[in-house]
């Protein structure tokens, strides 16, 4: 700085703004090229995996999936003994079934078809890997029977069973699906991650279904499942459209689905069982007559059957 004529000047070096300024060089323009590249390729896988999982709700792309409220049963035996006249969505529920028993299966693939048949999405089920060697796989052409299209499914694999539930927890949080199903078998669960579970239900709305193998009396665990349900198979009821007993008498090919499905634990709501029908061409549950397999009275006194 100098004083020429009372007036007081600042040189180039003592002034920032008159300081000459660098040209970037070539690694910082190829590290900033670089850094916009990322963030594009990361927008762009962002909107591959929102297509995909569009993708997985079949024909009802593009829609969000909103919480039906409920999932009716169809029977009002059924509906009015629980609180919510119903399942209640965004929450946890568990169906368990004997060892070797395709119940506990067959019930939660009616419950997904009435389920689907109201609201878009798709179902994510969850099993362990090499389930399918001990329980069996599943048959597409059996859920299509119940009214699910096979290809709102999405089947995952996973090593543990605690990778199952993890699995479950990262669906519970994908606002485009329609329900989680996890088969966690005889693996623990315990309070804490069904507590996880239910707490993630109930956030996104997202019903959860836990499928367990039946444990042995007196080895219940606890959990946080909004209901609890024992399913066991039970023997079919008459056949749809055969009117003459004679020619239901000849029939030797099963008949209506039914189970015994029976209400363990359930908040507000008495223990209660049902034997109980579904309906192909209505796409319900019924609850079957109490009569229907007591044995056949005598035809005359005093004879024994």
């Amino acid at each position: 700085m100098w004083r020429v004529a009372g007036k007081f000047y600042v040189g180039a070096k003592e002034s920032p703004s008159l300081m000459l300024r660098t040209a970037p060089s070539d690694s910082a323009l190829r590290a900033s090229q670089q850094a916009t590249t990322k963030v594009a390729k990361v927008a762009e896988l962002r909107r591959h995996i929102d297509s995909l999982e569009r993708a997985g709700c079949g024909g009802m792309a593009g829609k969000r999936v909103k919480a039906p409220g409920l999932l009716s049963f169809g029977a009002p035996e059924i509906d009015e003994t629980l609180p919510w006249r119903g399942l209640a969505s965004g929450a946890l529920h568990e169906i368990s079934g004997p060892v070797r028993d395709a119940a506990a299966f067959g019930f939660v693939s009616a419950l997904l078809a009435r389920l689907a048949a109201h609201s878009p999405g798709a179902v994510l089920w969850c099993r362990r890997l090499g389930a399918s060697y001990e329980t069996g796989n599943i048959y597409a052409p059996g859920l299509a029977a119940f009214g699910l299209d096979p290809s709102r499914l999405i089947f995952l694999d996973a090593k543990r069973g605690r990778d199952v539930l993890w699995a479950m927890r990262e669906g519970l949080s994908c606002p485009h699906l329609l329900a989680v199903v996890g088969e966690m078998e005889e693996s623990p669960v315990g309070l804490t991650a069904s507590r996880r579970l239910q707490l993630a239900a109930e956030k996104s709305g997202i019903t959860c279904f836990l499928l367990r193998t039946l444990p042995e009396e007196g080895a219940e665990e606890a959990n946080a499942a909004l209901s609890r349900w024992c399913v066991r198979a039970a023997p079919s009821g008459p056949v749809p459209g055969l009117t003459s007993v004679v020619a239901a008498e000849r029939w030797l090919g099963p008949g209506r689905l039914r189970w015994r499905a029976e209400l363990r634990r359930c908040r507000a709501a008495a223990a209660r069982e049902w034997l109980v029908e579904w309906r192909h061409e209505k796409g319900n549950f019924t609850v079957a007559a109490p009569l229907c397999d007591r044995p056949v009275k005598p035809a005359a006194a005093g004879l024994a059957l």
